[in-house]
């Protein structure tokens, strides 16, 4: 658990990097499934995000151990509250079986929430991403997540400031959600894998009649696969272009929409794609998204660096994956976590 803190401003000399006062607990984690959850340290200090996950044994020292970064738009708050310095609790939900307390509380138990005090939770990740930014103005002007501007009808003379989010330079219509979805029509496109989900739900008859099941040996250069690359290529185009003039898609420094689209991308390309061969394919047709997702992925801040092991992710959320991406066959849990640990 977050200790408490005395202070409620964070100074730089009080955060380690590598080691963030950042904590993963899974739920239920009140006195039963039915009650809230425990919201300790209510400290007006550390803040409390629901996410994904679940608690599993870590067969290096035979620990049980909360593994979250199973929400992908959780982890997009995680990464920002890490730039900010900001601790935080994580209270991951197992995706497959959602704490009583949540399903009660939510007509739809979709995460993330973030809890705004007296028993009060919130969901929809736009939302949660101004009031964690609002909330912490200060730090957030400090690491180029806001800025300050003149304000609006300030009177004669101005003078008057207000902190806003620094903007994109992408066009409004190109969303973060556009990039998401090119990603994952990319690693979901079919023909499905042999052995996949979506391969077991084949009738066999269909199975024996379509030769490209015979050939999964050559995902790589399919042609199928070469025009999901294609697709991808073009999908990812207007970032690969912007990302040629500027360091980060908002501008010179990193801003939310980085954050945003980038936390999205690992998971699709780094998380998912690596267990297939798809990621190095990907860059190699966008060398500018390579360079910039690199950029990304080295922050400090990036929440797969210190807070999330790759290892146990993979261990805890296999199986749920295969399920979510029927058409990929996932490799067994050894078999990744050799390559990973290479």
């Amino acid at each position: 658990r977050l200790k408490r803190f005395q202070s409620q401003k964070h100074e730089s000399l009080e955060w380690d990097p590598a080691h963030p006062r950042a904590v993963v607990l899974c739920e239920p984690s009140g006195p039963s499934a039915e009650s809230g959850p425990s919201v300790e340290p209510d400290d007006g200090c550390t803040v409390h995000l629901v996410g994904l996950g679940r608690a599993i044994i870590d067969p290096r020292d035979g620990a049980l151990k909360a593994v979250g970064g199973a929400c992908t738009f959780g982890t997009t708050v995680e990464m920002l509250l890490l730039e900010m310095q900001v601790p935080y609790v994580l209270h991951a939900l197992d995706p497959d079986a959602k704490a009583a307390w949540y399903v009660d509380m939510f007509e739809k138990a979709f995460t993330p929430a973030l809890y705004v005090g007296g028993g009060v939770w919130m969901q929809e990740t736009a939302d949660i991403v101004a009031k964690v930014l609002a909330d912490h103005p200060e730090r957030a002007v400090q690491t180029g997540l806001s800025e300050r501007v003149q304000k609006e009808g300030g009177g004669e003379g101005g003078g008057i400031e207000e902190v806003r989010v620094r903007p994109s330079l992408l066009p409004a219509d190109y969303t973060p959600m556009s990039n998401l979805l090119a990603g994952w029509y990319y690693c979901a496109y079919e023909p499905c894998d042999v052995g996949s989900e979506a391969y077991k739900a084949i009738e066999e008859a269909e199975r024996e009649a379509d030769s490209e099941y015979g050939q999964q040996a050559g995902r790589c250069t399919s042609a199928a696969f070469t025009a999901a690359l294609d697709t991808l290529v073009e999908k990812l185009g207007v970032l690969e272009e912007h990302l040629g003039r500027h360091a980060y898609c908002c501008g010179e420094r990193m801003g939310v929409d980085d954050v945003m689209r980038f936390v999205v991308l690992q998971i699709l390309f780094t998380n998912l794609g690596e267990l297939w061969g798809m990621k190095a394919p990907a860059y190699a047709r966008l060398p500018h998204v390579a360079r910039w997702m690199g950029d990304m992925a080295a922050k400090d801040s990036n929440p797969f660096k210190y807070v999330h092991d790759g290892e146990m992710y993979y261990r805890a959320l296999r199986d749920w994956w295969s399920k979510k991406m029927p058409q990929r066959l996932f490799p067994e849990v050894e078999q990744e976590v050799s390559r990973l640990r290479l």
